[in-house]
């Protein structure tokens, strides 16, 4: 309900002004609150969390600032993590931008395209999916790991296959982890009679090749 809450605040304020997000009136207070809920190592903020913490709108745009701040250290991973919970199209489209730009650190990317696929579940999959041809392994565990909040078999397939490929074995295990994850997500929504989403899977993402030592 709270996350449902959150959506519909944000989505409302974008809706309502475009760039109202980024513009959002947030303050001193809201900047505070957010930078609390991002200095816990061991807190791990629900979406109560951050209901509390002020408007939805200052919140994620706080957290895009964090998350966006090369001095933040700790923090800035943790803000672009919490960007998840806000489901909204500016916020997904920031997401988006930072997973698949190659000059942001791999650590940053890999961090941007788990939240993103939280937020916005299949439809992320297909650039998602072309991120498991970087040469950075990393980014793609992380990227195998984003995967899994998807429930289409056909991200499943595409795992399976690509664990086939995948020449690092800690980055094969995580894609056959997470095909796993993808099967278990669509048998609990035919469980509960619920529609299971499909996606046109890429079928351009380049084989990793290893460099020799």
């Amino acid at each position: 309900m709270v996350r449902k809450l959150i959506l519909t605040a944000v989505s409302a304020a974008v809706l309502g002004g475009g760039s109202a997000l980024a513009a959002a009136p947030g303050g001193a207070g809201v900047d505070r609150a957010v930078d609390t809920l991002l200095s816990g190592y061991e807190l791990v903020p629900t979406d109560a969390d951050w209901a509390k913490a002020g408007p939805p709108e200052a919140v994620a745009a706080r957290l895009m600032a964090v998350a966006d701040d090369e001095g933040a250290g700790i923090a800035r991973s943790r803000a672009m993590s919490s960007l998840g919970h806000f489901p909204t199209p500016a916020v997904t489209a920031f997401l988006r931008a930072r997973a698949t730009d190659p000059a942001q650190p791999a650590g940053i990317r890999g961090k941007a395209a788990i939240a993103w696929a939280v937020a916005a579940k299949e439809a992320a999959a297909p650039e998602l999916a072309r991120l498991l041809g970087d040469p950075d392994e990393k980014l793609r565990e992380d990227a195998a790991r984003a995967l899994r909040h998807c429930a289409a078999p056909e991200v499943a397939t595409f795992l399976r296959a690509r664990a086939a490929l995948e020449p690092v074995p800690w980055v094969k295990e995580a894609l056959k982890g997470a095909a796993t994850a993808v099967d278990t997500r669509r048998e609990r929504l035919v469980v509960e009679k619920k529609a299971v989403p499909s996606v046109a899977m890429p079928t351009d993402v380049p084989r990793v090749k290893v460099a020799p030592r």
